[in-house]
């Protein structure tokens, strides 16, 4: 190779662990944010699992319209708020029948022992059967009050839980559309990487075969750095997309052959 060649080999590994170093410390930052959000040492020994090889995209989206139906059944979140609006309902009915007329029955039973008396029976029972009707006749107007106030605590709890149910919807609906999206981005990926191997090979061979120039050579090489770093980008956010889905409606695992939460269809 010429001069002119090896310098600008130089120049460009020189550029490559300018940015290898530039990464390094960019993933030294992230262990400690991660180890920071985990609430244990940041000089703790951390490190990520490697991504698989290869990513069954093809069956692992359902419906949307499952996908809804299982977050409205298993989010916790959604099914406490629509427990506090049951809760609420329930109480306007207990305010209300306060102000109603009431009926209620009362018996009693009791012995009373005599010290000292000359009497045969030294005891004598009592008994009492009472049957008791409430009407309240004024109240200041304190039950209608608190039956409003009641009444208003319930609608703002029923239209939390919509208001919670329709912000389900809509996370189920973007992360499957986001989780599409990255299907995508991963077949697309798997093509150009295939493609830019395909054209390192060529630009080596050429370079070798003293047809090709160096600056075709590491162009080609450059590219199939980028198209391996962009595999690796999309098959993680896959599996984020996967993550954040299951998070979103409920579930435990949306991943092919993989187990899922009981009741899902």
């Amino acid at each position: 190779a010429t001069i002119a060649d090896v310098l600008q080999a130089r120049t460009s590994l020189s550029q490559q662990r300018l940015s290898y170093e530039t990464v390094k410390g960019q993933i030294e930052t992230l262990r400690g944010q991660l180890t920071t959000a985990l609430g244990v040492p940041i000089d703790l020994p951390l490190d990520a699992a490697p991504l698989p090889e290869d990513e069954n995209v093809d069956e692992v989206v359902r419906s949307v319209d499952i996908l809804i139906a299982d977050a409205e059944r298993l989010r916790p979140d959604l099914a406490a708020a629509r427990s506090r609006a049951l809760a609420a309902k329930s109480h306007v009915r207990s305010v209300r029948s306060g102000g109603l007329p009431t009926l209620s029955l009362g018996a009693s039973i009791n012995r009373t022992w005599f010290e000292g008396s000359d009497a045969l029976a030294s005891y004598g029972d009592n008994y009492s059967l009472g049957l008791f009707f409430h009407w309240p006749v004024f109240t200041g107007f304190k039950t209608a009050y608190d039956t409003r106030q009641a009444e208003a605590f319930a609608e703002a709890a029923d239209a939390q839980a919509e208001t919670d149910a329709q912000q389900v919807i809509y996370q189920v609906w973007s992360s499957y559309y986001n989780l599409q999206t990255a299907v995508q981005q991963v077949l697309a990926t798997r093509d150009l990487l295939e493609s830019s191997k395909e054209s390192a090979e060529v630009a080596r061979g050429r370079y070798k075969e003293g047809v090709g120039s160096i600056l075709d050579l590491l162009t080609a090489e450059s590219a199939l750095a980028t198209a391996l770093a962009q595999d690796v980008r999309s098959r993680a956010g896959f599996l984020l997309g996967v993550a954040q889905l299951a998070h979103d409606t409920g579930t435990v695992d949306l991943g092919p052959g993989a187990p899922e939460k009981k009741g899902t269809p």
